[in-house]
């Protein structure tokens, strides 16, 4: 189901795009930036409430195996839309962060494997985005560690 939304969502053609519909379905610009808003709300949504059901490391590592394809994109709108998806689930769990369930945040590796080579990401908005996922992942860190 995660997969699907994801391709759903993320193949979306840039807002910029003109809209190709059928001609009684062309949307402008404004309305095409409302529905690619709600969209992508409602996909946080349901990443989120995923997430929530299994809040621990090894929750956050499943929402990021769906979403790590996409960080490899070719196309920059995809890794843009990826990268901020993944600094909103980061955000989601730092701020819904129990201390007293921890264990061990076992996966910082991974996770910062997967993020830094966006760092050099020639899209900027990618980079940026890369770079507030670092950060979160280590407030995550030193939450773990108390």
């Amino acid at each position: 189901m995660l997969h699907t939304c994801l391709n759903s969502t993320f193949e979306l053609p840039p807002v910029e795009e003109p809209d190709r519909g059928k001609d009684s379905e062309v949307l402008d610009r404004r309305q095409r930036e409302a529905l690619y808003t709600d969209t992508f709300i409602a996909l946080r949504s349901l990443l989120k409430t995923v997430l929530l059901r299994d809040l621990n490391p090894d929750g956050l590592q499943r929402i990021f195996k769906h979403i790590k394809v996409w960080l490899c994109s070719e196309l920059d709108h995809e890794r843009e839309r990826a990268m901020k998806t993944a600094a909103e689930m980061l955000d989601f769990y730092l701020d819904n962060l129990n201390v007293k369930k921890m264990g061990v945040f076992h996966n910082l590796g991974s996770l910062l494997g997967q993020l830094v080579p966006r760092c050099t990401d020639p899209s900027l908005p990618v980079r940026v985005a890369a770079m507030d996922c670092i950060q979160i992942l280590l407030y995550v860190q030193l939450g773990y560690e108390g």
